[in-house]
């Protein structure tokens, strides 16, 4: 990986532009770095501080957490890349670090914070002084696109040229910085060579790594982001994660027999000298995580014993490998054939078109409810599953029975290609207007079974209104498609529907679009009760489904959606 930073200065450089238009390259390279490692501002309760410039007195960037401070010198360097970083780059730091935290005399530190003409920065470095003389965490990064050269990484963290093309690698997957670090004692290693890194083989106590999540989460940090490279978050209590419980507790020395163990990788894995300890920069768990997290949630820190567990570590930034390694281990919970599609190469750029309409694309199972639904409590979720169907459904009706009856086959790879790979193909015009025409349909038909169910002016009776709910949503993917086209996919319809999204209009649905609903899904039982199958069985025949929707599809009722969707969007 030492090198990677030579392909990656140059794609970097021009999201950073692009990125941050109005800051130079050095001021959006500290951006977004502190956004990628600590999350945007007003996320999680993280305040960004930029402070560089004239009287930033050796400082360029400060992060304040719940916990405490970030601290952040930066140097960004396109040329020299192979080349050190110079020793007084270094001594400059250290010097601020002893100004501001270490210092005993507050009249020196008051002479030196005179130097800043900036009141809103002496405010800021007092209070990070007071915190840490609270106690409160205070950390020190010293970040560079060149070689780490001779820093004291005792006394502050240094992120290098690997590990700034390590952050690049996952931030073009649409993913967060994992885990910082781990240190684990492994005994018994053994070291293999595969083609695409090295892989330990070791005994560990899985005390460490639970510590190591307990620890992260009093600091104020993340444990959840061990875990960001998996496809799936914490299950729950599943029987298989109870019965991982239950052997813990109750038969510590047999739990090595027992259990498949944990399967870690990290771009950089080094020993320390003359110990059995490793030091894992950037880890991930891509199996195991079901054993850890049922560990961590059900087993009290003061609780956990000696256990040991075999532990696979592979030295990699390979995503061929591990998204073969994810597919082949995960298996002792049932794993979702949708789950395996987490790292698709269309989904980061589908994720940031949906951000920016604050809506949450799900790609690791069960992460909005673990993870971010807090965090991003303005935001709407969407599971993958959910974007390939609609937006298949929104192309065509020819295949409607079959994307609810055969979904699985819908999340291979193939298949998710054609329907996940135009969504993304360009930023305007038709195809980009796919994608968000099909969001907000099935958002559209995501709420519409309780407003039937509510009835509203609809004039159903209770008991016909709690029928068509559930008739409703049977027939959603229907109700998606009808929805799209008349909507439309011009750019028009793009703006129109980003708008919509936007706003959160979904929420608005007009009286007359149910009407248009209530009458096609009277039209759709009738259907059905000729076919002489159920309701539910009827919407698996792709032959049944297509020939409804063309009886649907008439010229008048087109309009008149049109024209309720119209006022939905606010353009009439």
């Amino acid at each position: 990986m030492s090198h990677a930073i030579h392909e990656v200065i140059e794609p970097l450089s021009a999201h950073l532009r692009k990125a941050y238009p109005n800051k130079s390259l050095e001021h959006a390279f500290q951006r977004w770095y502190a956004e990628m490692r600590f999350g945007k501002s007003g996320h999680a309760n993280v305040t960004h501080h930029f402070v560089d410039g004239p009287g930033d007195l050796g400082i360029d960037y400060v992060v304040e957490t719940q916990t405490g401070f970030v601290v952040l010198q930066a140097k960004f360097s396109q040329t020299s890349l192979d080349v050190a970083v110079p020793m007084h780059w270094y001594k400059n730091f250290e010097a601020a670090m002893d100004h501001l935290v270490y210092a005993t005399d507050d009249d020196a530190f008051e002479r030196w914070l005179n130097g800043s003409n900036k009141m809103a920065t002496r405010d800021l470095y007092r209070r990070i002084r007071d915190a840490y003389a609270q106690r409160r965490q205070v950390r020190f990064v010293f970040l560079t696109t060149r070689p780490r050269g001779r820093g004291t990484e005792e006394r502050y963290r240094i992120e290098a040229r690997e590990e700034v093309a390590y952050l690049w690698s996952l931030h073009q997957e649409g993913l967060v910085a994992p885990f910082e670090e781990l240190n684990l004692d492994l005994r018994k290693v053994q070291i293999h060579k595969t083609q695409t890194g090295r892989l330990l083989t070791a005994e560990v106590r899985i005390r460490e790594i639970l510590l190591a999540m307990h620890g992260s989460r009093a600091e104020g940090g993340a444990p959840d982001r061990l875990f960001d490279q998996n496809v799936r978050s914490y299950l729950g209590s599943s029987a298989p994660n109870r019965g991982i419980v239950a052997s813990y507790k109750g038969d510590p020395d047999s739990f090595f027999a027992k259990h498949n163990g944990i399967y870690l990788i990290a771009p950089t894995v080094t020993k320390f000298s003359g110990r059995s300890r490793w030091h894992l920069r950037y880890p991930s768990v891509i199996n195991g995580a079901q054993t850890l997290w049922s560990l961590y949630t059900s087993v009290n820190r003061d609780d956990l014993n000696n256990a040991s567990v075999l532990v696979r570590v592979l030295e990699t930034t390979n995503r061929k490998s591990r998204d073969a390694i994810i597919a082949a281990t995960n298996t002792q919970n049932a794993m979702q054939t949708s789950a395996l599609l987490a790292h698709h190469e269309s989904l980061p750029e589908v994720a940031r078109r949906l951000d920016g309409c604050a809506i949450f694309l799900e790609r690791q199972q069960k992460s909005w409810v673990n993870q971010y639904r807090s965090a991003l409590s303005g935001h709407r979720p969407v599971k993958v599953k959910e974007i390939i169907q609609w937006s298949r459904a929104a192309a065509s009706r020819k295949e409607l029975g079959s994307l609810r009856a055969k979904v699985a086959q819908y999340m291979l790879k193939e298949s998710a290609d054609d329907a996940l790979h135009p969504l993304v193909r360009s930023h305007a015009g038709v195809e980009a207007a796919r994608l968000f025409v099909c969001v907000a349909a099935g958002l559209l038909a995501r709420r519409v079974p309780g407003r039937l169910r509510a009835g509203g002016g609809l004039g159903l009776s209770s008991r016909e209104a709690a029928r068509m709910q559930k008739e409703a949503q049977v027939a959603s993917l229907l109700l998606v498609h009808l929805f799209s086209q008349a909507i439309g996919f011009s750019e028009t319809s793009r703006q129109s529907m980003v708008h919509v999204l936007s706003e959160r209009y979904e929420m608005e649905i007009p009286d007359a679009l149910l009407i248009e609903v209530r009458d096609a899904m009277r039209i759709a039982r009738r259907a059905q009760v000729r076919s002489d199958l159920d309701f539910s069985n009827f919407f698996k025949s792709d032959e049944r489904v297509e020939a409804l929707a063309r009886v649907l599809s008439t010229a008048p009722r087109r309009k008149r959606m049109r024209d309720a969707l119209a006022r939905w969007c606010r353009r009439d």
